[in-house]
């Protein structure tokens, strides 16, 4: 005998379990890829204001995703 089906659209996943869902934070190797900047470029940019300083967690240096956008979107063409 077969099973009748519902052609009503399924249900979306739950999200996983254990991730949290609020801002996200970059690590140096992808600032460097996304500026194109060295590290002690990066890092002068910071202290000209250009960029915003990293928050410390334990050993990392990490900075805020949408902080770094802003801050890339803020500079003039043809600068990163």
């Amino acid at each position: 005998m077969r099973r009748a089906t519902s052609s009503a659209p399924a249900a979306a996943p739950p999200a996983p379990a254990g991730r949290a869902t609020g801002p996200r934070f970059i690590r140096l190797p992808e600032l460097m890829e996304r500026t194109g900047l060295k590290k002690t470029a990066i890092y002068a940019a910071i202290k000209r204001g250009q960029l915003p300083a990293p928050k410390k967690l334990g050993g990392a240096s990490l900075w805020p995703e949408a902080a770094v956008q802003a801050a890339l979107d803020a500079l003039p063409i043809g600068c990163t």
